[in-house]
């Protein structure tokens, strides 16, 4: 998009400029026929990026939108998966707790989030609700890679639990016990507030028809992710 609307920019005022000289140059057979060329061939350069560049905004919107949608999937689905581990953590042994699979889970918002390519957005405006849109994605993307480092004090914590427990110390089980609660606890805490920002997010992309979707998305979700006492 960068380098079509570079061009457009470009082209634009020069087509204009040669086209008003034109005008004035009718009479002299010769420069006429000379800036006839020279204009052509600068409406062609500019049509031919500006057909270009909306093509590539609305791919580049289209897959935008299929991503942060499925990342938003991806999102919702952890959360209420810790959700069920929260309520469950008092009738399951902590040692037991799926660090894995949430850290599976996590992983797989690496891959959606290379996806997403928020930096090539590159708009005539800046202001404007998508160019915005396209700013906060970016900054929103780095958030993300913060939930695999609370996945990983997760696991870490759950593997040193179990070394305490089979060297039988009870302080040190205690200790780690709590703290496995605790991450858990802000990881469920931490996605949610991602989830609110993600979906501010996709209403800028979706607009009126976003949140229809929504409750699709999480009605799926809720028949994929049982409460554990179900």
């Amino acid at each position: 998009m960068k380098v079509n609307k570079l061009t457009i920019l470009i082209t634009l005022p020069l087509s204009l400029i040669c086209g008003t000289i034109l005008i004035f140059s009718a009479k002299y057979e010769t420069s006429f026929a000379i800036l006839s060329g020279m204009f052509t061939g600068l409406v062609v350069s500019f049509i031919v990026p500006l057909v270009t560049y909306f093509y590539e905004k609305e791919k580049l919107n289209a897959d935008t939108k299929n991503n942060i949608k499925s990342l938003y999937i991806n999102l919702a689905f952890i959360k209420k998966y810790t959700g069920n581990v929260l309520e469950s953590i008092n009738t399951i042994e902590v040692k037991m707790l799926p660090t894995k699979e949430l850290g599976s889970f996590v992983n797989l918002n690496d891959e959606l989030i290379n996806n997403i390519k928020a930096e090539l957005y590159d708009g005539f405006c800046k202001k404007s609700e998508i160019a915005q849109a396209y700013n906060q994605l970016q900054q929103f993307t780095l958030k993300i890679y913060n939930l695999k480092n609370i996945i990983n004090d997760l696991e870490i914590d759950r593997l040193r639990l179990e070394i305490s427990m089979k060297m039988e110390n009870h302080v040190a089980v205690k200790d780690y016990t709590y703290a496995i609660i605790v991450r858990t606890a802000k990881l469920h805490e931490y996605q949610a507030s991602l989830l609110l920002e993600l979906e501010n997010i996709l209403k800028m992309f979706y607009g009126k028809h976003w949140e229809p979707i929504k409750k699709i998305m999480l009605e799926e979700i809720d028949k994929l992710v049982k409460p554990k006492n179900s």
